[in-house]
């Protein structure tokens, strides 16, 4: 416990109280070149990541290799982004700009070229007024791998626990891990301190490792065992009437599970979903949302339907506004901007559409389709 709390307090710690679980934290592994062989091996048991990534590799180096095509480029940004879960809502945007700035001779060079990346983050930055770091990082990597490694938060917070508990002369200003040139330098120092250098090691198996033991170690606000009586107290709660509402359904089967489920996207990917101790929201690792979600935005959803003969459009809240044909009040999304989020005709939104659906189709409270939502029969018996 001593060692954990200076961990806690840490100078690479501190700032990011808010979004860390602190009562989740475990010592990391030492990165040994066993280690690395060990976590090496264990991504490829993961389930769906090894099947993903061999996709976004035949997708960048085979299907679509160059960044010529918006129509390529729109392929490689919307699977990256749905794969990975790197928040990029403008995907359109975001493909006009690789599309703009000619990459593909600095790709084909056998430098790395920090260029790139530190360009992509500045102007997708000025045109959606979000930072795609991580994105833009992916996206060169999943083209040159070998030159590229990936920046994201577990890899941020693992790199800078090992550079204030080492003996190795590993070191680095925080603000080094937010610039491209400077992130790959701190990258290669530490392969350079811990003997991970090529050919033993690529810059991918590396990137793997730290991956891994940081989600492991330093996993992101979910439910805790402080928490766990009060899940208990609410799943022992009894209520005569059978629930009728879809956010009373959803609640009581998330409590029933322990306050937590794993469910799964229209694309078979797992998502897990956790109910939070105050009884009325939940969060899902795919919605990074913040306050989380409350229950009721599944009535919402359920009114749409009963309202449209029992099936709806999903609708597409990433790349149109709020009103817009694709978004607008018919759809699953529009519904949710309107009557849940309280947003007006022309807003943008995020949209969670495609959690919340699978939420549903795990509580056999509608279908998941490709592109739209149904009711299911034993849903509509209840309410009907």
């Amino acid at each position: 416990m001593k060692k954990q709390a200076e961990i806690l307090q840490s100078r690479y710690y501190d700032g990011r109280k808010h979004q860390w679980n602190e009562n989740a934290f475990e010592k990391p592994d030492d990165p040994t070149p066993e280690r690395i062989r060990y976590w090496v091996t264990e991504w490829e048991k993961t389930y769906g990541y090894p099947q993903q990534e061999s996709a976004l590799q035949k997708l960048f180096q085979t299907l679509c290799p160059e960044n010529k095509s918006l129509d390529d480029i729109l392929i490689k940004v919307c699977t990256l982004n749905d794969f990975y879960s790197t928040n990029i809502y403008k995907v359109f945007d975001v493909a006009q700009v690789i599309l703009k700035m000619n990459v593909d001779e600095r790709l084909k060079s056998s430098k790395r070229d920090t260029s790139i990346v530190d360009e992509m983050v500045a102007e997708v930055k000025r045109i959606t007024g979000r930072s795609a770091y991580s994105f833009a990082t992916k996206y060169c990597s999943h083209h040159k791998p070998e030159l590229y490694p990936i920046y994201d938060s577990y890899v941020d917070i693992l790199l800078r626990y090992y550079r204030d508990h080492n003996t190795k002369g590993f070191c680095f200003a925080d603000k080094d891990l937010q610039h491209y040139a400077s992130f790959c330098k701190v990258e290669q120092r530490f392969a350079e301190c811990y003997g991970l250098n090529l050919p033993e090691f690529t810059a991918k198996e590396i990137d793997k490792f730290l991956w891994q033991v940081g989600k492991k170690c330093f996993p992101k606000w979910e439910i805790i065992d402080t928490d766990k009586a009060n899940i208990q107290q609410q799943t022992e709660v009894q209520i005569d009437e059978p629930y009728i509402r879809a956010s009373d359904i959803i609640r009581a089967k998330l409590f029933a599970d322990g306050g937590r489920a794993i469910v799964h996207t229209a694309r078979g990917l797992p998502c897990k979903i956790i109910a939070s101790p105050d009884g009325r929201t939940f969060t899902a690792e795919k919605l990074p949302i913040k306050p989380p979600l409350a229950y009721e935005v599944f009535d919402v959803i359920t009114a749409l339907l009963m309202n449209s003969g029992g099936r709806a459009r999903k609708g597409n809240g990433r790349n149109y506004r709020l009103g817009d044909p694709e978004c607008d009040e018919t759809t699953v999304v529009g519904a949710i901007g309107y009557h849940y989020f309280g947003k007006k005709t022309g807003d943008s939104l995020f949209d969670p559409v495609f959690v919340l659906a699978a939420v549903m189709e795990w509580a056999g409270i509608a279908y998941n389709g490709r592109g739209e939502l149904n009711l299911t029969a034993s849903f509509r018996s209840r309410i009907e």
